[in-house]
């Protein structure tokens, strides 16, 4: 599998799963909070909410990696093996 390919892998897996975290809304905020409509959860899923939100952070960091791979490609000509060589980069500054 290519660096494109498995540059929209992850961007589609990191959407997907800051998406889920979001629909959730206040579920998982601990019951019994004030003034939180639809509170149902404990401080545990409102703590694991709350790090899957932030690890969503990594879906527009991988879009500017995205972007960064077609600059190379398509500006500027690099092949496959030179962008290999960048390929800690594209997944490590997300991560």
């Amino acid at each position: 599998i290519n660096v494109y390919k498995r540059l929209i892998l992850a961007l589609s897996i990191s959407d997907v799963n800051a998406t889920i975290w979001y629909t959730l809304s206040t579920t998982p905020i601990p019951s019994g909070s004030p003034d939180v409509y639809g509170a149902q959860g404990t401080q545990a899923s409102c703590t694991a909410q709350g790090f899957f939100i932030q690890a969503g952070i990594a879906t527009p960091m991988l879009n500017a990696m995205l972007s960064i791979y077609y600059l190379l490609v398509v500006c500027y000509g690099w092949k496959e093996r030179e962008i290999k060589k960048l390929q800690k980069y594209f997944f490590g500054i997300p991560f």
